[in-house]
This record gives C-alpha cells, sequence and structure tokens, in this order.
C-alpha cells in the first residue's frame, strides 16, 4: 500500500466520522473514534495511535501503521478487501523496513563522508605545519659566511686583507688562519673587513 492510498482511506474515515477535518479535532474526538472503531471492528487502536495515523503527533515521513491497523480502519469503514489489497498490506511493513533502512544508509554514507572530510583537512594542516617546523629548524641550522682576499701586500711576512660576511644572527663567531695564529672574535654583519700578518700563505 503507498501512501496516497493509506491518505484515501483517511479521508473516508473522516466522512464516516462526520466531525470534520481531522486537523480540527481534540482530543475527546479521537477518544470516541478509538470507539467507535472498537465497537465496530473489535480492534481497538488507542486514541494516541489515531493522533499518530491523522498526523496530529509528529511521525517519520514514510510512516505506515501496523497491518492489523490498517485492516481495522478498513473494516471502520467497510472497504473492499480482496487477495490482492491483503497482500499489499502484508508488505506494507517489509517495504517501510526497506524504506527505513535505505534512509539510514544514506545518512550513515553522509556521516562518513563529513568524517573523511575532516580528517583530510586536519591532515593537510598537520603537512603544512610540519614542512614549516622543518623548515625553520633548517634554516636555523644552515649558517653561511663569506671571506674574500681583497689585497696582499709585502713578502713574507705578507700582510692581508680581507673582507668577510656573517649571518645576522645572536651567535657569535671567530675567524682563524691556522693553528699558529688564535682565532679571532669577529662582529657578525656583512661587508666587514679584517687584515692579518700571515707568515706563509695557508688557507683561510
Amino acid at each position: 500500500m503507498n501512501s496516497n492510498d493509506f491518505h484515501s482511506i483517511l479521508e473516508l474515515i473522516e466522512s464516516k466520522f462526520s466531525r470534520g477535518s481531522s486537523k480540527n479535532w481534540k482530543n475527546r474526538d479521537f477518544e470516541d473514534l478509538n470507539f467507535e472503531i472498537t465497537k465496530k471492528t473489535k480492534t481497538n487502536i488507542s486514541a494516541h495511535t489515531l493522533k499518530r495515523i491523522f498526523g496530529k503527533i509528529k511521525t517519520d515521513e514514510y510512516y505506515l501503521p501496523q497491518k492489523a491497523t490498517i485492516l481495522a480502519l478498513k473494516q471502520y469503514i467497510d472497504f473492499e478487501t480482496n487477495t490482492s489489497t491483503n497482500s499489499e498490506i502484508e508488505n506494507t511493513d517489509t517495504s517501510t523496513d526497506s524504506v527505513l533502512k535505505q534512509d539510514n544508509i544514506n545518512q550513515n554514507n553522509k556521516k562518513s563522508k563529513e568524517k573523511l572530510i575532516t580528517y583530510s583537512v586536519f591532515f593537510i594542516v598537520f603537512v603544512i605545519l610540519s614542512i614549516f617546523i622543518y623548515q625553520s629548524i633548517e634554516s636555523k641550522n644552515n649558517i653561511h659566511g663569506e671571506v674574500k682576499l681583497i689585497s696582499t701586500e709585502g713578502q713574507i711576512p705578507t700582510s692581508a686583507q680581507f673582507e668577510y660576511s656573517t649571518p645576522n644572527n645572536k651567535d657569535s663567531f671567530r675567524i682563524g688562519y691556522d693553528n699558529e695564529y688564535e682565532a679571532l672574535p669577529i662582529p657578525n654583519g656583512k661587508k666587514n673587513e679584517i687584515e692579518l700578518l700571515l707568515s706563509i700563505p695557508r688557507h683561510v
């Protein structure tokens, strides 16, 4: 049974009950309808269930009552029942369950996609932060300086003038020629000059 057929049954019940539109029914009306249905069909459909059937209580979009309830409603309005109709009623619960299961599957798939997106964003942020931290550490570890010979004067011992540059950071630097000469502290900066008196040309 589809929802259109079921709503047709409800319209016939409204007409037989003669209380106007079910939208305007009060609790007393549902209790009276319960009494009439029970009296005619010997099936007790509570006022609460009748409110759910007629939309006074919010239900799932695909809500259909149990097959015994539908049969009682049909009996109340003398609705003809035949083999095909009974077969539809027997399959109502199965169809409703299938719709609800599919709805649950769709909701679960949606939640899974949302989780995947969230995890992906966190992973990307983690990778970016890791790269940034790694580059920061590398930049601190990679200290580059430069020493350039500008000119020399005289024979051995020779006076040599050098130009050097060092990174602008908090570390201190010393420049040395060989084990025979003490390493000289130098200020940080670029294009500073220093002059050394060298006995034997070697390396700097």
